[in-house]
C-alpha cells in the first residue's frame, strides 16, 4: 500500500523535486537515463511461465527516461498506424525504494504505473508491473526493454 500512496503523491504532483534529490549517485538511475530503450517483449505469466503477448505495434516502441524526470514513449509508426504517423506519449517518472521500483504517469489520460525493477543492465531492463489495487500480489505482467 505504501507503494501506491508514494507513487500517487509523487506523480500526481508531477515531481516537484529534482530526480537528483530522489536518487543521488545511482548507477541504476544513470543506466536507465543514458540512452533510449526499445520494447522487445511484453509478457504475461501463464501456468508459471512468461508468455510473450505483445502485439506487433507494441514491439520496438522507444522508451526514453530523461534525467529531469520526464519520459517519452514513442510509437513506432511502421508497425502500428502508418496512416497516423509516429506519435509520442509524454509523462513523468521516478525511481524509488532503493532503486527497486520505478513509477511513471503518462499524459493524455494514461494511468499511473508502478513497476518492480527485476533486472537492470546496460543493454537490458526488465520490469514487472505492480498491481496498484493489490501491491503485494505476485506480478503477472512483465515488459522487457533493450538497447
Amino acid at each position: 500500500m505504501k507503494i501506491l500512496i508514494f507513487a500517487y503523491i509523487v506523480l500526481a504532483a508531477w515531481l516537484p523535486i529534482s530526480p537528483k534529490e530522489l536518487v543521488q549517485n545511482s548507477t541504476a538511475f544513470e543506466t536507465i537515463t543514458n540512452a533510449p530503450w526499445n520494447q522487445t517483449q511484453s509478457l504475461r505469466l501463464e501456468n508459471g511461465i512468461y508468455v510473450d503477448i505483445a502485439l506487433p505495434c507494441e514491439l520496438n516502441d522507444m522508451w526514453t527516461f530523461n534525467p529531469d524526470s520526464t519520459m517519452i514513449i514513442s510509437d513506432v509508426a511502421e508497425f502500428c498506424r502508418p496512416d497516423f504517423g509516429q506519435f509520442d506519449i509524454e509523462g513523468k517518472w521516478v525511481l524509488f525504494d532503493n532503486d527497486t521500483k520505478l513509477a511513471f504517469a503518462l499524459s493524455n489520460g494514461f494511468t499511473i504505473e508502478a513497476l518492480h525493477v527485476v533486472a537492470i543492465q546496460q543493454n537490458r531492463l526488465v520490469l514487472d508491473y505492480i498491481n496498484l489495487a493489490d501491491p503485494n500480489a505476485p506480478a503477472t505482467e512483465r515488459v522487457v526493454l533493450e538497447r
